[in-house]
């Protein structure tokens, strides 16, 4: 099974998620998330399958509940931290940026419904940036959900369960949200991922510059990887 690589060093995301919250959403929450699923994974001989394709034969065969249970937060922790970037943040640029202003109008419309559609989860959960039919749109979810059993592209995932925040925001799910989104999130990433959905394969390397968008002011430094599970 793939494992999570983190892009950057654990307090790299201060100030606005502490180094604490990090090392402990990696190595108490999401390892046992890994382990779990790589032994069920093992057990039912579906190791040559990616996390993608684990989550959709699984939500569909009741006797995988509890594989399909592990597998789509393991999905959705691939995603979040491939979503978070020291230098990210800011108005959403480049393809995301004209879908987000087709769909939504502007950016603070963009942020206000993206925090009330996490505010609208009761317990843990999710929130995706997704994409479907041309426009961007925000979805919510519990933990036993995932875009892609909706028919949507997600583009980018924000953690809501207690442990992603708690330690820096308390109980302000909104306002981590919000902080993210203006703060960290990583809309080069989207912007690539999108490319992949829009363009013919031979055609992604030679169009990858549309991915970018506006560039950023400061060149990103080295990043070491770090392998999580």
């Amino acid at each position: 099974m793939p494992g999570s690589t983190l892009r950057y060093g654990f307090d790299a995301l201060e100030p606005t998620l502490s180094a604490n919250t990090v090392l402990h959403h990696l190595f108490q929450h999401q390892r046992d998330c890994c382990e779990r699923t790589a032994v069920l994974m093992r057990d039912a001989k579906l190791q040559a399958l990616s996390l993608e394709s684990l989550v959709r034969l699984t939500a569909v065969r009741p006797r995988y509940t509890q594989l399909f249970e592990l597998a789509s937060e393991a999905w959705n922790h691939e995603l979040y931290w491939r979503s978070l970037h020291p230098r990210g943040g800011g108005p959403a640029w480049g393809l995301i940026g004209e879908g987000v202003r087709r769909s939504f109008g502007t950016f603070a419309a963009f942020l206000r419904r993206a925090e009330a559609a996490a505010e609208s989860v009761f317990g843990h959960g999710w929130l995706w940036v997704t994409w479907r039919a041309g426009r961007v749109e925000v979805l919510a979810g519990g933990s036993r959900d995932s875009p892609i059993l909706h028919g949507r592209f997600a583009l980018l995932a924000i953690d809501l369960w207690e442990h992603a925040y708690y330690l820096d925001f308390y109980n302000a799910r909104g306002a981590y949200v919000r902080a993210c989104l203006k703060n960290l999130i990583d809309w080069e990433h989207a912007n690539l991922r999108l490319l992949t959905l829009q363009q013919p394969a031979p055609s992604r390397l030679a169009l990858s510059w549309l991915a970018r968008g506006l560039p950023r002011p400061v060149p990103r430094p080295a990043e070491n990887s770090r392998e999580l599970c």
